[in-house]
């Protein structure tokens, strides 16, 4: 009653398909969890109800035998797999108990027994050769013994070369021996976590107006941690080390130690979770328009900033709609594209498995996107606040946040037929007063600007005989000669045969103006 699961059928799963399911997860080299409740929960075959599947613990102190059923044999901290390859990377910081740690190595779990004292497993239950490709953002992974060779992306004219760095997913982290000063400075870099996705293998792409949408049940979605490329070198202490300060237990298990001179393992940190992924991307470039947000220059910063602020705005009205938290849909990947194409987002549940968020986006793609560029009671805010876009959980990205470049980008996505869509006449017509008004505070600061009110864009300066004209971030740096910014470049350049023309955009003039002019 209120099911529509016929008994007999739920019998014959259980019967004929459910044990194979469950001896394929346990034998499948995929996932990191040892543990096999947490590889069923993580393979969508059975849940576990209300338990972390993927906590990590820093190991600050072994108590020196403990007693059975000692509930304080450890003093640890935990985190989320995530979370933890950034927060208790080597060289981190942690504060216990007004006390400061840091974090020094890797180590298995330990378990403690009265014959053979403190053990444990390796400190690398998953292993695995990775690429990263910081242009456009894809990632692969490899299992293989030897060290793959450099490769070119193969993502359609990236061509950027691919070094695969050796990966582990840690099971433990542990603390050096000592108590450490708050004061006390720490040379030591601990990289930053970004997140990838791999290539989705659908091949079914729905096409909404202007949008591509592909959506993938058990996607694979990566966090790195990779030193900014260099890799954490830890030397193998193959007989144990004590952990804690003072008199302490002796773990007699393989640890991995962080130290800048070995040449033992180069490693990155790394975690992988299977869940409901989500691509939307700009099936056309309009022309006179750029939308690649992962260049080298600073209209890709810009770039990034649209396509991080339209992901925010797409996910907080899934979850005002749907009644959940924010965290629980997260921007897996901004990938890049190039002159031609555009870049793409990638939306994905944050539970392993996946919960159909990014599904129900999916299906009501339309709506969403008309109800977020339709609305009228837009923020009152410059770029972004907490009543907009800002929540804790983004904080990593408020310096790139913009309601009005994430919602300029999201009309791309509408189809250019009807004219509801993104053209070059209208992102120039509405950027011109942003752009005049940012000209005249350059001007205030930098008195040398000479603004050139004979050309036909009206945010055009000098400096000598180069040629500055201030538009929006989507213009493409190629000017089209048909529109104003055209035909001011070729005046100017009829005027001044060896002038330099530059485009220079309103997000990073807005934001950083003194860079902007020196460079």
């Amino acid at each position: 009653s209120g099911t529509h699961v016929n008994a007999s059928s739920l019998k014959d799963y259980v019967v004929s398909e459910l044990t194979d399911q469950i001896r394929s997860i346990c034998h499948s080299t995929e996932y990191a969890e040892t543990n096999i409740a947490n590889r069923l929960a993580e393979g969508g075959i059975l849940p576990m109800y209300g338990m972390p599947t993927r906590s990590r613990n820093l190991y600050i102190k072994l108590k020196n035998k403990p007693s059975p059923g000692d509930q304080d044999d450890a003093t640890t901290v935990d985190r989320d797999l995530d979370q933890s390859l950034g927060a208790f990377a080597p060289g981190a910081r942690i504060n216990k108990d007004k006390k400061v740690y840091q974090v020094n190595g890797l180590i298995g779990v330990p378990q403690y027994s009265q014959k053979n004292g403190w053990e444990s497993g390796p400190p690398d239950g998953y292993r695995r050769w990775l690429s990263y490709c910081k242009a456009c953002m894809r990632f692969e992974e490899f299992e293989q013994s030897e060290k793959p060779e450099p490769y070119e992306c193969d993502t359609p004219l990236c061509g950027s070369i691919m070094e695969p760095l050796e990966g582990i997913t840690p099971k433990a982290y542990r603390c050096d021996n000592k108590q450490h000063s708050p004061e006390e400075f720490s040379i030591n870099s601990t990289g930053s976590v970004q997140t990838a996705s791999g290539k989705l293998n659908t091949l079914d792409v729905l096409k909404y107006g202007n949008a591509e949408l592909k959506f993938e049940s058990q996607g694979n979605v990566f966090r790195i941690n990779d030193r900014n490329g260099q890799g954490f070198t830890f030397k193998k202490a193959e007989n144990g080390m004590s952990i804690g300060y003072g008199k302490t237990g002796f773990l007699n298990s393989e640890q991995l130690i962080f130290d800048y001179a070995t040449t033992d393992e180069n490693l990155a940190l790394f975690s992988k979770k299977k869940t409901d992924v989500l691509q939307l991307r700009p099936a056309v470039v309009p022309h006179g328009l750029y939308l690649n947000p992962n260049t080298k220059d600073a209209q890709s910063v810009a770039l990034r900033a649209a396509y991080y602020s339209a992901a925010t705005m797409i996910i907080l009205h899934a979850t005002r709609k749907l009644d959940i938290d924010p965290g629980e849909i997260e921007i897996a990947s901004i990938h890049g594209g190039d002159l031609y194409r555009a870049g793409e987002i990638m939306l994905a549940d944050q539970l392993p498995n996946g919960a159909g968020f990014v599904n129900w986006i999916s299906c009501n793609w339309e709506k969403i996107l008309s109800e977020i560029i339709d609305q009228d009671n837009d923020c009152e805010c410059d770029t972004a606040c907490y009543d907009c876009l800002m929540s804790y959980q983004n904080r990593n990205l408020h310096a790139l946040l913009d309601w009005r470049l994430g919602k300029q980008l999201l009309k791309v996505f509408r189809s250019q037929k009807n004219g509801t869509g993104l053209n070059i006449k209208k992102v120039l017509n509405d950027s011109k007063e942003s752009a005049k008004k940012l000209l005249s505070e350059l001007q205030s600061s930098f008195p040398e600007a000479k603004t050139e009110t004979s050309l036909d864009w009206p945010a055009a300066f000098s400096v000598g005989e180069n040629l500055y004209l201030i538009t929006d971030p989507l213009v493409s740096p190629h000017v089209d000669s048909n529109n104003e910014l055209g035909k001011s470049h070729q005046k100017w350049v009829k005027l001044h045969p060896n002038a330099e023309v530059k485009i220079m955009d309103t997000f990073n003039l807005s934001r950083r103006m003194a860079w902007c002019w020196s460079n």
